[in-house]
């Protein structure tokens, strides 16, 4: 196992004004229910979005069989494909991992990576719902982009890019395409600046040059605009496989999440932005080894840390999704000593595969709640999808499950491979939680954190199924080639809704609970003989 050192360019590319797909042009809740209300209002709406395309992957990938299938409570109030001139005025694609902000003077500010290609990140602003601007695309070049994040603040974008001299073909890995290379290489990093309404381009820095390979990069995202490269720091063998950005007690930090597929070789490495005379820069303060906490395990296909303050304790605390390791909290008080708090796994068929958190706000009744996510490459062999558990962490000593959630109703067997109706990110707003289901798209879950007996197994009461067509151009690439694939959403308080869709691009919605659909019978906790 080796270093990779690299070599790539990263620029910056203002890749349009405005949302190029028009939006409703009045904000009344009349017409935008005319204009972009789901349609999908029957008692089979569930059949309907999880409709039988069994072994007809072809399918799969041809959006006009995929139309019409969003439930009434999710209206979709504008779209944008976030098309680029680098592919010839279509998008990128492959928008899978994010991150979103809301910053001082009010902006309402998201970013997404782009999976198989230059692109490391796109920035979008939807301060107005209704007409989302794509401020344009920062460019890695050689590097192969796993996850973004941007600080509460809008401030900065943390990276994690497995990177190498050779540009990785759509499908494949950084690791695969430099693996044959002499190392090592240096790493010029080269920021510029496109302005698609002007055609301008311009140096958005000096070059930096550095010996590293597979890296978390920290970006400055004070005007965003302008984006300018501020550090990297290594994270080898394979790299970091996720990011996330947290601001506590005005402390503003960074995990990367090291995913080097071995339990025992990944890790998470923990970081403080700080404000140097040479700018500001991600200072290593803690490190913690999978291996080390949590249940034995022998793989890791995904590592994910959350930094949190409790609201209890007034610790604070990373919550390390630990794969096969399952849950593990760890008490951040000290960072260069993490301490064990607690470990939970689901001791049930196919309770590993521990991929995500999200700590619940506040509390409610005096408790507090941990959600806690899954993630498959296959079908599970007792249910539909990956479980998504509702925990009970008032004692970060002492972890208790409340309920948990999957799909209502069985579906296909054969997923080839990918993660085809996998749970992945989800977010929560009020008592509305969002799941990310890949190729089912985006579903929203009622919870009832003020009657807890209450979810147990919480309904499902809509979705929204992203359905416009890809750019003209621009053809599906790689292994994630299937319309659609949603893997990420990024909702806002006044009930706005960010989702990114692989190949077609961003769509601003509006969540209505009052229009929340009969839920199907759920899923046994005990799961069910298929």
């Amino acid at each position: 196992m080796r270093l990779l050192a690299i070599a790539f360019a990263a620029a910056f590319v203002l890749a349009g004004c405005a949302s190029t797909t028009p939006a409703p042009s009045s904000s009344d809740a009349l017409d935008l229910a005319i204009d972009g209300r789901g349609a999908n209002d029957g008692p089979d709406w569930v059949e309907r979005i999880l409709g039988d395309h069994d072994g007809d992957f072809e399918a799969h990938r041809d959006w006009t069989k995929h139309t019409g299938l969003s439930t009434p409570n999710f209206i979709e109030l504008a779209h944008d494909p976030l098309a680029i001139a680098a592919f010839e005025g279509a998008s990128a694609g492959g928008y899978f991992c994010g991150g979103q902000a809301s910053t001082d003077d009010g902006r309402a500010i998201t970013v997404i990576s782009s999976f198989d290609t230059s692109v490391a990140f796109v920035v979008v602003d939807t301060t107005d719902p209704l007409h989302p601007i794509h401020l344009g695309d920062y460019i890695l070049d050689n590097a192969q982009t796993y996850d973004v994040d941007i600080t509460p603040d809008g401030k900065h974008v943390a990276i994690a890019a497995n990177v190498g001299p050779m540009q990785p073909a759509p499908g494949a890995s950084a690791l695969e395409a430099n693996a044959d290379l002499p190392l090592p290489t240096l790493v010029t990093i080269q920021p510029k600046f496109r302005d698609a309404c002007t055609g301008e381009v311009r140096l958005a820095g000096p070059d930096q040059t550095y010996a590293a390979g597979p890296s978390t990069i920290l970006v400055s995202l004070a005007d965003p605009t302008l984006p300018t490269f501020e550090d990297l720091v290594p994270n080898p063998i394979i790299g970091p496989h996720s990011v996330s950005t947290a601001i506590v007690d005005g402390t503003t930090y960074v995990a990367a999440s090291i995913t080097n597929l071995a339990h025992p070789a990944s890790y998470y490495i923990f970081y403080e932005l700080a404000d140097l005379p040479s700018g500001t820069k991600l200072q290593p303060i803690g490190f913690v080894d999978s291996a080390i906490f949590g249940a034995t395990a022998v793989t890791n296909g995904h590592v994910d840390a959350e930094i949190s303050k409790h609201p209890v304790t007034g610790q604070l605390i990373a919550y390390l999704s630990d794969w096969d390791g399952g849950l593990v909290i760890v008490d951040l008080t000290i960072p260069q000593l993490p301490q064990l708090l607690s470990a939970w796994s689901d001791p049930g068929l196919d309770g590993g595969q521990v991929h995500s958190t999200r700590s619940v706000d506040g509390l409610h009744n005096g408790r507090h709640y941990l959600i806690v996510g899954q993630e498959f490459i296959a079908h599970p062999s007792n249910r539909p999808s990956g479980w998504v558990y509702i925990l009970d962490d008032t004692d970060p000593r002492n972890v208790f499950e409340v309920g948990r959630w999957t799909l209502p109703i069985d579906v296909e067997a054969d997923w080839m491979g990918i993660e085809l109706y996998s749970t992945h990110y989800f977010r929560l707003l009020g008592d509305t939680l969002f799941v990310a289901m890949y190729h089912g798209g985006i579903w929203a879950v009622k919870l009832d954190f003020e009657t807890p007996e209450n979810m147990k197994l919480p309904p499902s009461v809509g979705a929204f199924v992203p359905d416009r067509n890809a750019p003209t151009g621009r053809a599906a690439t790689g292994t994630y080639d299937f319309a659609p694939f949603v893997l990420d959403i990024f909702p806002y308080p006044d009930g706005t809704l960010v989702i990114y869709d692989g190949l077609s691009g961003v769509y601003v919605v509006k969540y209505d609970p009052s229009r929340d659909m009969a839920p199907p019978a759920p899923w046994p906790a005990e799961g069910r003989q298929l």
